[in-house]
């Protein structure tokens, strides 16, 4: 009779390493951004917590084009300087792959929100306070409206596996 032993393992399974994962400032407050504009500390707040009571999430799009899906924002974060968020891109669509690809680069940097504004007040000079707004979309810009809203973040390929090593069937066998 032969003794065996017998292991318990763990088996992961590397992917491609192209997580698509990102972070970003989709909006700074309290800068006037190029249009005359000051986000509110807080003007997302009530948008952010409908959104999850309804278990939504504004789109994540290219260049603000409905068409144009890129990924899904799977966190965000009001926080006192800006509304920060966490990302996937769509790796297996051409735009997601574009995006991803110049982000990761450096060539593709801004980020910016579509939203419809609720309550604002407007000074002498004309700069418009935004103190609530509903939250659409969010998308990766070459030229963001806030020059604070800007990808923190990008998953770089290969990082998700680093010192990954692949076990053949053979392999696997051997440890049984």
């Amino acid at each position: 009779m032969t003794d065996r032993a017998t292991y318990r393992l763990e088996l992961k399974f590397a992917q491609d390493g192209e997580t698509g994962a990102f972070e970003g400032i989709a909006s700074s407050y309290g800068n006037v951004d190029r249009g005359g504009d000051i986000m509110a500390p807080g003007a997302f707040a009530a948008s952010i917590a409908e959104h999850k009571s309804n278990g939504t999430r504004p789109a994540l799009l290219w260049q603000h084009d409905p068409s144009e899906p890129i990924g899904v924002i799977d966190q965000m974060i009001d926080t006192p300087t800006g509304l920060a968020i966490k990302g996937r891109l769509a790796l297996d669509t051409i735009r997601g792959r574009e995006a991803h690809s110049l982000a990761k680069m450096g060539g593709l940097q801004g980020l910016s929100v579509g939203f419809r504004t609720k309550r604002a007040t407007r000074d002498a000079k004309g700069i418009r306070t935004i103190l609530s707004a509903d939250l659409a979309e969010i998308s990766f810009v070459t030229v963001p409206m806030n020059d604070r809203a800007v990808i923190t973040n990008v998953k770089a390929a290969g990082a998700a596996n680093k010192g990954a090593k692949a076990m053949t069937l053979e392999e696997l066998a051997a440890l049984a």
